[in-house]
């Protein structure tokens, strides 16, 4: 089977979607805690301060809003580029088996179901290969190149 490396797009992007917003959820929920429990502190130490409570209040809130600000910049990005990268091990493969089983459906595949190295969901695909076996098996040839040494995307 040829090597094919993984490009850098949605595959399924209903799936990829919902889990980019699930990881960027918590993300943004650790930040503005972590901004919560900045402020809480800040607040603490200007009660304790002698002289200037009030001007470390005062300066602290514009510079905390801005930490905030900047680490949802920087993350967001990442977040969005490892989401991406991490769902191709298992949406890459359901891709895979949704074309593969509409190809058996259709009597156009013959072959087994075969996924990259690294890719999730190796067993399922395993049963998948089994439990088409009787139809690859008795679907007439049809000439159609074989999907098997096709890849997923």
């Amino acid at each position: 089977m040829a090597h094919h490396r993984r490009r850098f797009r949605l595959i399924l992007p209903k799936v990829q979607w919902r889990l980019i917003g699930a990881m960027s959820a918590v993300a943004a929920l650790a930040l503005l805690v972590q901004y919560t429990l900045f402020v809480r502190c800040v607040l603490e130490i200007a009660s304790e301060l002698p002289h200037d409570g009030d001007v470390l209040i005062a300066q602290s809130a514009s510079t905390l809003g801005w930490v905030l600000v900047v680490s949802l910049a920087i993350l967001f990005p990442i977040l969005f580029f490892v989401a991406v990268a991490v769902s191709h091990r298992f949406c890459g493969p359901l891709y895979r088996f949704e074309k593969y089983l509409g190809a058996v459906v259709e009597g156009t595949e013959r072959g087994e179901c075969r996924l990259r190295n690294g890719d999730d969901l190796q067993e399922l695909c395993g049963l998948i290969n089994r439990a088409t076996a009787a139809a690859r098996s008795s679907t007439p040839a049809s000439g159609a190149t074989p999907a098997a040494t096709r890849d997923a995307a």
